[in-house]
């Protein structure tokens, strides 16, 4: 397939995709998943956490998942689970920035 598709994966796909995304433990608790692909095939697949941190509540609920991210790692680090550890760690680093950047 050396076209672009533009629509829409189906229901099924979709279905598809997140079983094997989870399979691969990738997927963050919120956010999204970037894929970045090169000459038709899947190169990186990246988690991107994403939250609304604008008004007291919002940002009340974003400090919380900060910490239930660091906790997290701690928890994963504690159990000899690096890759998992690294993982929290790295989308409290992300959510961190978030917050200084909405101050």
């Amino acid at each position: 397939m050396d076209a672009i598709r533009t629509e829409p994966l189906t229901k099924e796909e979709k279905t598809e995709l997140t079983a094997l995304l989870s399979k691969l433990r990738i997927l963050p608790h919120q956010g999204q998943v970037i894929l970045h692909c090169n000459n038709s095939r899947v190169a990186k697949v990246e988690p991107h956490v994403v939250i609304a941190c604008r008004g007291g509540e919002g940002r009340e609920k974003a400090e919380q998942k900060l910490q239930y991210y660091r906790d997290s790692a701690r928890k994963a680090q504690a159990a000899g689970d690096k890759e998992l550890a690294d993982r929290f760690r790295s989308w409290a680093v992300n959510l961190e920035k978030i917050l200084a950047e909405e101050g």
